[in-house]
């Protein structure tokens, strides 16, 4: 893996452990538009000039957003997916509202860690 790559998982890494943890101790799911809007302000900025803006109207198929996707599988089964029907749901990036590219879209969130399994 790239060492770009790595620093960029170890922020997508921070931002899925700093979700909202609700009632429970664990953090819940959050997009990869969410994820990219938690990253470092320069990190965000360079994946969005580097691989365009993410969601509907983008004109592009790999987009910001994309290149999180990517990472979050490379991060294998450190990270649980589950999907949602995005339709009608904005999300914010770097403050202003976007629409999902595709109809569904991934949620993400670290896999809880069995302290037994080790």
């Amino acid at each position: 893996m790239a060492k770009n790559d790595e620093v960029l998982i170890d922020e997508i890494r921070a931002a899925l452990a700093n979700a909202a943890k609700g009632r429970g101790s664990r953090p819940h799911f959050l997009t990869s538009y969410q994820i990219l809007n938690r990253l470092s302000q320069s990190t965000k900025l360079r994946l969005i000039s580097e691989h365009g803006s993410p969601g509907a109207g983008a004109q592009t198929y790999h987009s910001a957003a994309s290149v999180i996707a990517g990472c979050l599988q490379k991060m294998g089964g450190e990270v649980e997916r589950m999907y949602l029907d995005a339709r009608g749901a904005a999300f914010d990036v770097d403050g202003a509202p976007v629409s999902a590219g595709y109809p569904v879209v991934g949620l993400y969130r670290l896999r809880e860690v069995d302290p037994d399994a080790t």
